[in-house]
């Protein structure tokens, strides 16, 4: 199984992403179906089917850490990575929080899966690729993507094209955190 954790680009915005793209970037290169977008959090790349519990138990485990926070991102620049072609759309800032959760589940790659790649990570949704240089877009990019679950998809080869389909989900819900309770006055302070 070819996987990776990913937040969803819900269906209205990702139409919104696809007009955009159309009108200010319209290239005749592969471009990726709407249906297709999403923001890649951590490749695994090949796991076994065998490895998919622990792989889950360890994902939801993730999904209460205190930086699991549901969240929000600006998808506001463009970029252009030559050696794959890709051409996508990103958040120039992003949470710290964030960040930590992509650094969290990047490890599982090298735990579960195949992918031993080091880590420079870029929240983005990947537009076109195999482009051979990047084009200048009419209007800049100004979408924001609210997230609050964290997704196993995995990728599927089909004569169509290459599809993402959900294997597991979590809610992403930080568990609170332990207070001592009220303060009381102990001895020597005034009340």
């Amino acid at each position: 199984m070819r996987l990776f954790f990913a937040l969803p680009v819900e269906a209205s915005l990702a139409l919104a992403i696809e007009h955009w793209r159309k009108q200010n970037i319209p290239l005749a290169q592969s471009p990726v179906p709407a249906a297709n977008f999403h923001i890649t959090l951590a490749f695994l790349g090949e796991v076994s089917a065998n490895l998919l519990d622990a792989l889950c138990r360890r994902a939801e485990e993730i999904s209460h850490a205190p930086f699991a926070q549901p969240g929000q991102l600006h998808l506001d620049t463009m970029g252009y990575w030559p050696k794959p072609g890709i051409l996508w759309i990103g958040p120039k800032h992003w949470p710290t929080r964030f960040g930590q959760l992509a650094s969290a589940l990047f490890p599982l790659g090298k735990t579960f899966g195949s992918h031993r790649g080091k880590q420079n990570f870029q929240p983005h949704v990947t537009l076109y690729r195999h482009c051979e240089s990047p084009p200048q877009a009419i209007m800049p990019p100004d979408f924001l993507i609210h997230y609050s679950d964290l997704v196993l998809f995995e990728s599927i080869n089909g004569k169509s094209g290459v599809r993402y389909q959900e294997c597991a989900s979590w809610p992403l819900q930080a568990r609170p955190v332990r207070t001592a309770g009220p303060r009381r006055p102990g001895l020597g302070s005034k009340p």
